[in-house]
């Protein structure tokens, strides 16, 4: 199996024929965690404090809260755990994030509300997923005399909310929002051919779609992330293929799995969401270390990229950030 947008680290211990395409949850609370510690995301200053919101029942945010928390440190981090009313599984995920919870979204904006009101330096880091942020910015817009504006950093599932009808800030228009992004085409289609490719792509099939989930769909890395999953399976099929000789009548699901399992030539691939490393399980080679992440913040007019670390393409690897050239994890 090749993954697309699965991040959770429990997902590479699945078996040892699932490579993935994504960061893993780890990565991306490194990478949260540095810009949450020097960037000045908190009305042009940097956070005194972070109150982190995770769902313990769910198993990618309770692995993006807890390497979060961890790479950050416990002594500047509130955790504060909701798990909604129509989780499908309402158990903790087992070695998930502890702390104090709520029983309902409202109670959540109100603490969120509260913790802001007594330390207006705090910034909000949301781990659950983007369905449900929606909901939250709905209850903080209903009741913001205290925190009329409050700063989110979130993790990749934010975008989702990205591409509803109504965006964040139109939710609630104190909001300050910067997320995490596994590679926005748009921002590195003039370093990365394949991005340019994908994007050339898209604008073909939906050239006579005009609508605004088109437009943002178009800046989605879930969407471009799902693009590499498919070259990266059809590269394996190629090469298994080229293996028989070109017999189509030999290639079958066995001469692919060992292809990807022993790697794909060269290592990998540039893709459009940056490089892909490909070397195989057979080499522990089944996810790409420095897999290229991205802080974005989102906006009324358009995202910008404001943190980028990890290998672009072959030979173009970011390891700095910001202009205080903040080390990469």
């Amino acid at each position: 199996m090749v993954g697309t947008s699965g991040t959770a680290d429990e997902l590479l211990r699945q078996g040892e024929h699932y490579y993935q395409t994504a960061p893993t949850d780890t990565r991306a609370g490194q990478v949260m965690a540095s810009f949450a510690e020097h960037a000045a995301m908190v009305d042009g200053r940097t956070a005194l404090r972070v109150r982190l919101i995770a769902d313990p029942s769910d198993a990618y945010s309770a692995s993006l809260a807890t390497a979060f928390r961890s790479a950050y440190g416990d002594g500047r981090t509130d955790m504060l755990l909701y798990t909604p009313t129509d989780a499908p599984e309402p158990s903790p995920v087992p070695g998930g994030p502890v702390g104090p919870s709520v029983q309902a979204v409202e109670d959540l904006a109100r603490e969120v509300c509260r913790a802001v009101a007594a330390e207006p330096r705090t910034a909000v880091v949301w781990a659950g997923r983007g369905s449900h942020f929606q909901l939250f910015l709905g209850e903080l817009a209903r009741d913001a005399r205290d925190c009329p504006e409050v700063s989110v950093l979130g993790g990749d599932d934010v975008t989702n909310a990205l591409t509803e009808e109504r965006r964040p800030w139109e939710v609630f228009a104190g909001l300050t929002l910067y997320y995490v992004s596994h590679g926005r085409a748009p921002a590195l289609s003039g370093a990365s051919g394949e991005a340019g490719a994908f994007l050339s792509a898209y604008d073909r099939t939906y050239a006579n779609d005009h609508g605004a989930r088109t437009g943002a769909m178009r800046q989605d890395a879930h969407v471009a992330l799902a693009w590499d999953a498919m070259r990266y399976l059809a590269e394996g099929v190629d090469q298994a293929w080229r293996g028989t000789g070109g017999n189509d009548e030999r290639l079958d699901r066995g001469l692919l799995q060992a292809v990807l399992y022993q790697g794909l030539g060269g290592g990998g691939f540039d893709g459009a969401t940056g490089r892909i490393e490909a070397h195989g399980a057979a080499g522990g080679g089944r996810l790409t270390e420095k897999k290229l992440t991205a802080v974005e913040q989102g906006g009324a007019k358009g995202s910008r990229t404001v943190l980028l670390c990890g290998t672009v393409a072959r030979g173009d690897v970011r390891d700095v950030w910001g202009q205080g050239k903040h080390p990469c994890p």
